[in-house]
């Protein structure tokens, strides 16, 4: 079992030649915010209105317990080191309770960089409905305080609520605002407004995490180069008094906007550029960041 669990893992870690090219041509087109993995519902349960963030059963609770001690806690030191994992900016973390966290989405387990690097506060995941999947993987996924979002009107409300409760009893809960995956995608792609209405509902602070990259020599089964990743921890941006939830809201997010361009442009030493932004891009049954 942990042999076809490590197998799984490590293919998370990767890529296939055809997503690269698909990317570049979202790239071209400035449709930055598509998913360039197939999206399938087949194997996941459902985030419906009773969907339970927060209280689920003594049962399941012991068991997300066990998996998160024996699994996780062993396979994600792994994983982390074949990603070559590391932190700058910790100290950018000092005396935040409770914050919105978001993160550029550039690797299917770049949950596991945020985490590692936000060591010592307790960290929600936010994700698609898509990612709850059956199974072990998924139960992986929810030991991991990953809270999938719902396609449900109603199911949404009880995502909100969940998520405000969350903020107000001192907890990070994170976000990928750029709304899908581009494996090791250098640039800082498009924003959606989702965490930072949270941000701004709850007067707490946006800890923008910028993921950054570098070829480290070796190449996966597909002859793709492989990378070592650090989480950029930069300066927190805290909602401004005076403003409405909307201003904020539209504040915060051009700030984590410009923070993120100044750290890609800092460590690549070049300029941002992105393409003419695509105002029609494919609405897929997908709430994440939406």
């Amino acid at each position: 079992m942990f042999d076809n669990l490590k197998n799984s893992l490590d293919s998370l870690i990767t890529t296939r030649p055809d997503v690269l090219e698909k990317i570049k041509e979202l790239d071209k087109q400035g449709r930055y915010n598509e998913h360039v993995d197939p999206v399938s519902y087949d194997y996941c349960y459902p985030v419906d209105p009773d969907y339970d963030y927060l209280h689920q059963p003594l049962k399941t609770r012991l068991k997300y317990f066990m998996i998160y001690n024996f699994i996780v806690r062993t396979m994600e030191p792994r994983e982390l080191k074949r990603m070559g994992f590391s932190v700058v900016g910790r100290e950018n973390l000092k005396g935040i309770k409770s914050a919105v966290v978001t993160s550029n989405h550039i690797n299917k387990l770049d949950c596991s960089l945020n985490r590692r690097a936000l060591k010592g506060h307790k960290l929600y995941i936010t994700a698609a409905s898509f990612n709850n999947y059956k199974g072990l993987l998924g139960d992986i996924m929810r030991s991991s305080r990953m809270m999938p979002m719902s396609d449900d009107r109603k199911g949404m409300v009880n995502f909100v609520k969940t998520v405000n409760t969350l903020l107000q009893k001192k907890n990070y809960v994170l976000f990928y605002p750029e709304r899908a995956e581009w494996w090791c995608y250098e640039k800082p792609r498009p924003l959606m407004p989702g965490a930072f209405h949270f941000a701004a509902k709850n007067n707490v602070p946006i800890i923008p995490n910028f993921i950054t990259f570098k070829k480290n020599g070796k190449k996966d089964s597909n002859g793709i180069d492989m990378f070592d990743m650090t989480v950029n921890i930069l300066k927190p941006i805290y909602p401004k008094e005076g403003l409405t939830t909307k201003e904020n809201e539209e504040y915060l997010r051009e700030e984590n906007a410009r923070a993120w361009k100044e750290c890609y442009e800092r460590v690549y030493q070049k300029p941002l550029v992105l393409n003419k932004v695509c105002e029609n891009q494919v609405n897929q049954k997908v709430a994440a960041n939406d």
